[in-house]
């Protein structure tokens, strides 16, 4: 017996209160920055841990939701 995406969606969202997509980002999020500030890996090989196809698209994801590159994220956090 097979599931539904959106069955799974919609149980998803019940249990935990969100959606399958948020938790991905809120979890990839999570894992980035603690691997840019605790972390002595380079910026290309924490997107490819992560599964980001390109450092480009890791960048703008991490930008979009930091406010800052993962370069600069990381920097920022060593000025600290």
């Amino acid at each position: 017996m097979g599931i539904f995406t959106e069955t799974l969606h919609r149980q998803f969202r019940a249990d935990l209160g969100i959606s399958p997509k948020t938790f991905l980002t809120r979890h990839l999020l999570h894992r980035a920055t603690r691997e840019l500030l605790y972390g002595s890996r380079t910026v290309k090989e924490i997107a490819a841990e992560l599964g980001f196809t390109s450092v480009a698209y890791f960048s703008r994801f991490v930008s979009k939701h930091t406010g800052h590159s993962p370069t600069a994220h990381r920097a920022r956090a060593r000025e600290a």
